[in-house]
């Protein structure tokens, strides 16, 4: 059985040491994923960032999550990412991680999620697990984005 809990600033020595293991994040995502991290322990009660922590039955990081509000777009949120600890083998953590965002963007009124497939090395995974979850694919192409590469996006009305 897992336990959902928020950030601690304890935590973030472990959740840096987690993103360097996962080799499906290059350095670049590593430094944003730790910025949102610092944003959501450092800038409380006004951040719109959250970071929730999953831990297993002998009280270890089995996986985390960070998501927020998606700017200029009301009641609209975004799942940043669902990370879970390579010594980890339960299977369900994103999923549990995932029941709890949504449940928490309910509680803050929100009406859309959005999460974003951009440079994941195992794409069909993340979005088998997002269509799984009853999410819809959207694709997305910024006119203004000088790399003209198309986003992939998940969505769900809640």
């Amino acid at each position: 059985m897992f336990k959902i809990r928020k950030l601690h600033a304890k935590d973030r020595l472990l959740l840096y040491k987690m993103l360097q293991q996962n080799e499906q994040l290059d350095q670049k995502e590593i430094d944003l994923e730790l910025a949102r991290i610092d944003e959501a322990l450092f800038n409380k009660p006004k951040s719109k960032v959250w970071v929730v922590i999953a831990l297993n039955e002998e009280k270890q990081i089995a996986g985390y999550a960070s998501y927020g509000v998606k700017p200029l777009m009301k009641k609209t949120f975004e799942i940043f990412n669902i990370i879970t600890s390579p010594l980890t083998t339960e299977q369900r953590i994103g999923e549990i991680l995932l029941e709890y965002i949504e449940h928490d963007i309910q509680k803050k009124q929100g009406r859309l999620i959005l999460a974003e497939i951009q440079s994941i090395a195992f794409p069909e995974h993340s979005s088998n697990f997002f269509k799984e979850h009853q999410y819809s694919q959207q694709k997305f192409h910024n006119e203004f984005d000088k790399s003209r590469k198309e986003k992939l996006f998940y969505t769900k009305e809640i």
